[in-house]
């Protein structure tokens, strides 16, 4: 009987500790995209000749991060 609790016990620690780095990795994911892709992105955009195609995006992207406030997340 112990080692049925004690299995539950051990399964929702891990499971938690799962659940956050799923969280982690998520936002260091985003942040990474964000930074580091998105103007790699445009620049071979531009690169390539595709002007018509980059500054419309450009421009979404700035109004939506002008626009969206920043969030602060709060767990219980």
């Amino acid at each position: 009987m112990l080692e049925l609790i004690f299995a539950g016990m051990m399964i929702s620690v891990f499971g938690r500790l799962f659940a956050f780095g799923l969280r982690a990795t998520w936002g260091f994911a985003r942040l990474i995209a964000a930074l580091v892709f998105m103007p790699i992105i445009l620049a071979v955009v531009i690169l390539g000749g595709l002007l018509r195609i980059a500054f419309p995006v450009l421009a979404v992207i700035g109004l939506i991060s002008l626009i969206r406030p920043r969030q602060i997340v709060q767990e219980n």
